[in-house]
């Protein structure tokens, strides 16, 4: 029996030891091959999209493709961004004015031309609607000229902030600003620069990562006259949204410089392992060659080392997202990077249209046909946001007292779903929109509150009418 289960232990350390890697998936051409770009997951389709990008001959596409995680197929969704840019990043953000309750924007970019813009796009899945918000443009400006924050981009309790910047006509061409736009204000004063909030040096394409409602800046490069060639950063910084006042604070140099890449930050809390980490995929920069190596950050100690895991094909200026779920298999959940630049030259040969991911567990494993959980957690509601009726899952290491609960924003408590002891395992409970007298709640923001062991954590719904 003790055999038995020592060899079962065995071939689970092994099967995991393979699984656990940087994996191939489906390739993107003929359908698109884009590089300075990226893509995100929508939860209301449960579909990623790419706002367009550049192209291999050097111009610039705003066409949109769409991507199905459960199915690894692609399509084109016969719709174009207002203006074709590159060098973005894509945001995910709650829009209360909007034609649909979620939407993904772009902050300013490099148009056809190469030219730098100040456009704030948005694109409306749901609606197919593409279009820019003329009321309130991206403000910063560099000696009076426009930049691109490009990688800068994070968004924390639906307020996007932007920092960092680069353009090529007036000195310092680099910035160390930190601006936020927050979709609630009215139209037109959405835009605030965060004075207190300066990088430790004026540079561009820093690499972005949330944690924990904290926002790490990761590497970036500078030019000191306006061209080429960038000269990449190490460094690494932290803005806490809730505290402005405190700015920037510098943390640990990475191993080796940073920029141009894509970055995974997963909360303390977070059910697919990793937690309190920061995941660089791969740690590239401006320039050949290109490396495959990832980093790991520990945001708790403070240290940095190196990802288990290579990529397959080394990139940069590509695109990344995560897709939650707990299928555990095919990337779902995982960690996504598409297209990006390669190493060497000419222009047409050096554009990567492969896909790899990272597949994640949620909170559990396997032994002898056994799910064991590791982790108590509550997994992100599913769909969400939701009309109908969404399904939130919670695993638990251990027998014990759960609850779990839907507030209101104001902090009201609007229905408990689950108030009871409950085996280990994984559990799920669905949540058809009401509250505890039967009565629909309105259409907006909702949070679910979770408690079990040591364990308390906070995930928003949002409901759609």
């Amino acid at each position: 029996m003790k055999k038995a289960l020592l060899f079962g232990t065995l071939v689970l350390l092994v099967a995991q030891a393979v699984f656990a890697q940087w994996t191939l998936g489906p390739t993107s051409e003929p359908m698109f091959r884009f590089w300075r770009f990226d893509g995100e997951y929508y939860p209301p389709t449960s579909k990623v999209y790419f706002l367009g990008g550049r192209l291999p001959d050097g111009t610039t596409s705003g066409e949109i493709y769409s991507f199905n995680p459960d199915s690894g197929t692609f399509a084109d969704e016969m719709l174009a961004m207002e203006t074709p840019i590159s060098n973005y990043k894509v945001n995910l953000l709650n829009d209360p004015t909007g034609p649909d309750s979620l939407a993904l924007y772009t902050v300013g970019g490099r148009n056809a031309g190469g030219t730098m813009i100040a456009a704030l796009q948005v694109f409306y899945p749901i609606s197919g609607l593409a279009m820019s918000l003329t009321s309130d443009p991206f403000p910063g400006r560099i000696g009076g000229q426009m930049f691109i924050p490009a990688m800068g981009n994070a968004v924390v309790n639906n307020k996007l902030y932007v920092f960092g910047g680069y353009e090529t006509v007036a000195a310092p061409y680099n910035t160390d600003s930190t601006w936020v736009y927050d979709p609630a204000l009215p139209a037109g004063t959405r835009w605030s620069n965060i004075t207190t909030a300066r990088l430790s040096e004026r540079k561009g394409y820093v690499t972005a990562a949330v944690v924990d409602g904290k926002i790490y800046g990761i590497g970036g490069n500078w030019t000191p006259n306006g061209a080429v060639p960038l000269y990449n950063s190490m460094r690494l910084e932290r803005f806490d949204p809730a505290n402005p006042g405190a700015g920037w604070v510098r943390l640990a140099d990475a191993p080796d410089s940073i920029a141009e890449s894509q970055a995974f930050g997963f909360n303390t809390n977070s059910p697919y392992g990793h937690g309190g980490h920061i995941i660089v995929v791969p740690h590239c920069f401006w320039g050949d060659p290109i490396y495959p190596e990832c980093y790991d950050y520990n945001t708790a100690t403070n240290t940095w080392t190196t990802f288990p895991s290579n990529i397959n094909v080394p990139r940069r200026d590509h695109a990344g997202f995560f897709v939650p779920g707990n299928r555990g298999s095919g990337g779902i959940p995982g960690m996504w990077i598409f297209g990006g630049r390669k190493s060497g030259a000419p222009p047409e040969t050096m554009i990567a249209y492969s896909t790899e991911y990272y597949q994640l567990t949620v909170g559990v494993e396997e032994q002898g046909g056994v799910r064991l959980v590791k982790k108590t957690a509550l997994e992100q509601a599913a769909p969400n946001p939701f009309s109908g009726r969404t399904v939130l899952r919670y695993s638990l290491a251990k027998s014990g007292p759960v609850s779990l609960a839907i507030y209101g924003i104001t902090g009201q408590k609007v229905r408990t779903l689950v108030s009871e002891n409950a085996s280990a395992g994984t559990h799920e409970v669905a949540w058809d929109g009401r509250d505890a007298f039967g009565k629909a709640v309105g259409a907006g923001v909702y949070f679910a509150r979770f408690a079990a062991e040591k364990v308390h954590s906070t995930e928003r719904i949002t409901v759609l009418r």
